[in-house]
């Protein structure tokens, strides 16, 4: 699927916009041939971000009252969540780097986004970091990102946030040692440590599509 950019649309249509998706694929699930009793939410980016919201809207009925989006999804059907190079604290949008530049168009994003000049300090924002709201009700995660220029310390820190509340969590990442990866270095497939992400991820979906 696809979601409307800012700032024609603004937070949170993009989590609107999952619903509608998430509607058009239970209505058309027999045609599909879609097992509805096991699903994987996936997000890539600022996917990861959305599907992340999302998913825990389903799982958190406090999440969701705070959101203020009624869940639709009912956590027993969710087998896992799939997060790939996903910013998860979006209050450090405009501290991302040592570079002025960069932080300075991540500013940009953020107001964009979500619509108010001091946007850092909005409710949406503590809303959106949706690292601050997880809990043990999260399922089944796989989480990954690269080691440059993508946001590896949220994801680590979910991770984290996961494992200390006892998700069930394959958490890949990799050290600046062994290889310089950049955000989406999943997608380049020549690279040992993007084979092996490939490889981890199909035995998380194996393990956890049994249950």
């Amino acid at each position: 699927m696809n979601y409307e950019l800012a700032p024609s649309a603004i937070y949170p249509t993009p989590l609107y916009q999952v619903e509608e998706a998430y509607q058009f694929i239970e209505k058309n699930a027999q045609a599909y041939g879609i097992d509805m009793d096991r699903l994987y939410f996936a997000g890539d980016s600022a996917g990861a971000q959305i599907i992340s919201q999302f998913v825990n809207i389903q799982v958190e009925e406090e999440y969701s009252n705070l959101i203020g989006i009624e869940g639709s999804v009912s956590p027993d059907q969710i087998a896992g969540v799939l997060l790939f190079c996903g910013p998860y604290d979006v209050s450090k949008f405009g501290d991302l780097s040592d570079s002025f530049l960069i932080n300075f168009l991540f500013d940009r994003v953020g107001w964009a986004y979500i619509g108010e000049r001091d946007w850092g300090s909005s409710d949406q924002v503590k809303q959106a970091s949706v690292i601050d709201h997880v809990s043990a009700h999260f399922p089944p995660t796989f989480i990954t990102d690269g080691n440059t220029g993508s946001f590896e310390e949220q994801g680590l820190e979910l991770a984290d946030k996961l494992n200390k509340n006892d998700v069930e969590i394959v958490d890949v990442f990799y050290s600046q040692e062994e290889a310089e990866l950049g955000h989406e270095y999943q997608f380049i497939m020549d690279a040992p440590q993007a084979e092996n992400t490939f490889n981890q991820l199909i035995e998380f979906l194996a393990d956890t599509s049994k249950k």
